[in-house]
């Protein structure tokens, strides 16, 4: 008697094709955050449809959103502070403040002096860098977008990192993976404008006490690090 071969099926290895499943995870995530509530929902000001490999300039305006409700309080100890509550730090600074300032609307910020950063060991000591380039890769980490024209160009600005708004940061994302993409200058928002429309409360920087690091010798890069 003649044995007959049996076709075996087997099914497709998912890990074979890890850009649809990279497409979904993208979908989840995107989802996740657009069912994410606020005690007072933003306004939309941009929304756009963008490929990944080119930067999403949507944006909304958080200023009149506070804080969450079952949010813990943030750490008055800068050691214990997320990166972007650091940032808010620095940038209130008397000493750090004069070296990354503010824009006059308050929604994006820029760094007037890069060699003061590494030199002064605030790359090392507070935000936990050692290099200028380290440093612009943990921006775009933790989703901050470069502005490549106009008066605010070479600024960095995140719809959630707002002038005395440091509440704000409870709601960002956890840093993920950043990748280069390529800018889109005509979408970039206009930020003045925007402020116009939604002015920020007037604040007043708090008093810094702490002393500036002692002086290190680190190198530093000034330029946009390959992604």
């Amino acid at each position: 008697m003649n044995s007959q071969s049996v076709a075996v099926i087997v099914p497709p290895d998912d890990s074979a094709v890890p850009q649809p499943q990279q497409r979904l995870r993208r979908k989840e995530r995107h989802a996740q955050q657009a069912q994410k509530e606020y005690p007072v929902p933003p306004t939309v000001i941009n929304c756009l449809n963008q490929p990944h490999s080119i930067t999403n300039h949507s944006y909304r305006d958080f200023s009149k959103v506070p804080p969450p409700v079952d949010a813990q309080a943030i750490p008055t100890d800068v050691s214990q502070q997320s990166f972007p509550q650091k940032l808010h730090w620095l940038l209130h600074h008397p000493v750090y403040g004069l070296k990354m300032e503010w824009k006059l609307h308050g929604r994006a910020f820029f760094v007037r002096v890069p060699n003061y950063l590494a030199l002064s060991g605030v790359l090392q000591e507070v935000l936990e860098c050692r290099r200028y380039s380290v440093f612009l890769c943990l921006l775009q980490s933790w989703g901050f977008k470069l502005i490549t024209q106009g008066p605010d160009r070479n600024c960095w600005y995140h719809e959630l990192f707002l002038r005395g708004l440091v509440h704000l940061t409870l709601y960002m994302d956890e840093p993920r993976d950043a990748r280069r993409r390529l800018p889109d200058p005509a979408n970039e928002p206009d930020l003045y404008a925007i402020s116009q429309r939604f002015p920020l409360p007037a604040t007043t920087a708090p008093d810094a006490q702490d002393q500036p690091p002692p002086v290190q010798e680190e190198e530093q890069d000034d330029v946009l690090p390959e992604m």
